[in-house]
């Protein structure tokens, strides 16, 4: 995955520690034409190294914004 959008994941996981929807994740992937299966493995990550560090995860999900690629 291009650079550029690992620093947009970092950046949206800073603003909102919640998992957003698997349908808005696949949305911005296809709207960038990542692989929908990169993303979800990146968000999967994240989650286990936050699960793994202590850090409980808020309830919930959100639509991830697609916004302009």
């Amino acid at each position: 995955m291009p650079s550029v959008y690992l620093h947009q994941l970092e950046a949206i996981w800073e603003a909102d520690k919640r998992l957003p929807s698997v349908t808005s994740r696949r949305a911005w992937a296809l709207a960038r034409d990542l692989s929908p299966v990169q993303v979800n493995n990146w968000w999967y990550r994240k989650k286990k190294a936050a699960r793994k560090s202590g850090f409980e995860l808020p309830p919930g999900t959100y639509d991830l914004d697609v916004g302009v690629p």
